[in-house]
């Protein structure tokens, strides 16, 4: 049956999900909160089960409040911790230091001392005028991660209203301890779980859509809607034909390395510290990620093979500490990179068989998690498979890809070139060698006399990363002008020493309420014990 705007009508009653990791349960779970066509979910017992340590986006609650999950007895189930920033080593290879923090809830950076439009700032301009790193002033969440504390105080109640703490924040987390967990609540729930090993996809002659999968034992799991959630081996898409748009010209790095290191019974246990915060250290053929759990670092190095061979790797990691050679790990291949169109047909990609940027900011479920819920949003039943509403989905998930593509690329802006992989980026960065929408954004930033031009901070903003993440990222490199925030206060005062002076008295009043509120907090072990 065709509709009056030319799509073909077709009832969907069961959706297929082919994949048992983190995509495919939040796919299940989602799919059980949200709609109420029966689910399917296809786990194949040879595919290992890895509880590496993973770290989320403040954007992970989007999930917790679909699914109805707690967030107190997420943080426990999965083993996790808070996270309130990425904590950056080296980048510019003279053992520099950053934070790209998210924020916390005073909004300093918007109060009427400091905002004067969209497109002017005098806390932004006093941070890059003075050279002060300006996520010590626009966020209390980097002073907190210096002190391994979190936004909470210490009268702390376990309560829903002052969990929530203050600001935006997200977790860390076991991905195999959220796979069992949520494997749990979408069985109570009423998924069917089918344990089997897909071999074949079987298709519709006319339409090319599928309408079954062939498992290795001789069964078929039929089907009206698909989600491919088997990560890089793309068991479904892959016969849809989809276009492939690689990222590696800009992000070279397509290896990763990845173990844990258990926290020692000395200098962690006793000083009670479990950083609130994601590392991520330059090493001389990419970066060391470390991210805290409860019992344990999820570590690894990601790297570019181009560069750097994976014996020579493991030999870096053992020069920086011998017992990361004796722990177990496991390499973990794949190509920056993601597909144009990730629905096609009854098929649609999720999570890592659509693509994967990088382990840089963490974003590869938030990406899932944004297509879920666009999927839910759209699929209905009866459903039209009219080509605009398709494309509407697929220019919509594209656009936030690259828009994240472009915000991890930044990173990349880096004049070091100590070691090959290291030239080859600079080799980028002196050509500007980056997509055009962030070429567009790092000269902007270079050039904006940001006063009063709203065009010009809008350019910056991102779509799913802020303005302010943005210049975090941008100022540590090296990518800001100082020259043009004098030339933002000339626009309101006579001089630039007395603008200095006149926003220097807020400015520290601000530093003085930050150092109070870092006072008042818990320490990262002490809350986590509290839960």
């Amino acid at each position: 049956m065709r509709n009056r705007t030319g799509g073909e009508q077709v009832p969907i009653r069961k959706v297929v999900v082919v994949g048992g990791g983190t995509a495919g349960w939040m796919c299940a779970n989602v799919l059980l909160a949200r709609s109420r066509f029966d689910v399917v979910l296809i786990e194949s017992p040879r595919v290992s089960k890895v509880g590496v340590g993973e770290a989320l986006t403040p954007f992970f609650f989007a999930f917790l409040n679909t699914v109805g999950y707690d967030p107190v007895a997420f943080i426990k189930a999965v083993r996790g911790s808070v996270k309130l920033a990425v904590r950056f080593e080296n980048w510019l290879g003279n053992g520099d230091v950053y934070y790209h923090p998210f924020q916390d809830g005073g909004d300093y950076i918007g109060k009427p001392e400091f905002r004067v439009s969209p497109g002017y700032n005098r806390l932004v301009s006093y941070a890059l005028a003075k050279n002060v790193p300006l996520h010590n002033l626009a966020t209390s969440y980097s002073l907190l991660c210096e002190y391994g504390k979190v936004p909470w105080p210490r009268n702390f109640q376990k309560d829903e209203a002052q969990y929530h703490g203050y600001g935006s924040y997200a977790y860390h987390m076991d991905t195999h301890a959220f796979s069992e967990t949520f494997r749990a609540r979408a069985l109570k729930n009423g998924v069917d779980h089918v344990q089997g090993h897909v071999v074949s996809v079987n298709k519709a002659a006319d339409s090319g859509r599928i309408r079954s999968v062939s498992l290795e034992d001789g069964r078929k799991v039929e089907g009206d809607f698909f989600v491919d959630c088997s990560g890089f081996r793309r068991l479904l898409i892959s016969t849809m034909s989809p276009e492939w748009t690689s990222y590696s010209p800009w992000l070279p790095v397509n290896r990763a390395i990845a173990f844990s290191i258990p926290y020692s019974e000395t200098r962690d246990r006793r000083s009670s510290a479990i950083p609130p915060y994601t590392l991520a250290r330059a090493l001389r053929g990419g970066w060391l990620w470390k991210i805290p759990l409860r019992e344990r670092f999820g570590a690894g190095y990601v790297f570019a093979d181009d560069f750097i061979s994976e014996d020579d790797a493991r030999r870096e990691l053992e020069a920086i500490n011998p017992e990361w050679s004796r722990q177990p790990s496991h390499t973990i291949r794949f190509e920056a990179g993601a597909l144009r169109n990730t629905w096609i047909g009854n098929c649609v990609a999720v999570g890592l068989s659509s693509g994967f940027i990088e382990p840089l900011e963490s974003t590869s479920i938030q990406i899932a998690l944004t297509q879920i819920l666009g999927v839910v949003d759209v699929l209905r039943n009866p459903f039209s498979y009219n080509p605009r509403v398709l494309d509407a989905y697929n220019r919509a998930i594209e656009a936030e890809t690259e828009d994240i593509r472009d915000f991890i690329i930044l990173h990349y802006a880096t004049p070091r070139g100590d070691t090959p992989f290291w030239e080859h980026i600079r080799n980028n960065y002196r050509g500007l060698d980056y997509p055009e929408s962030l070429r567009d954004k790092i000269e902007t930033a270079w050039h904006r006399t940001c006063g009063h031009n709203r065009v010009q901070s809008e350019q910056i903003r991102g779509r799913v990363f802020g303005e302010l993440s943005h210049l975090y990222v941008m100022q540590a490199l090296g990518l800001l002008n100082p020259e043009t925030a004098r030339a933002d206060f000339l626009q309101e005062f006579d001089s630039v020493e007395r603008a200095l002076a006149t926003v220097g008295r807020p400015v520290r009043r601000l530093q003085t309420h930050l150092l109070q509120f870092r006072r008042e907090c818990l320490s990262h072990r002490e809350f986590l014990d509290m839960l």
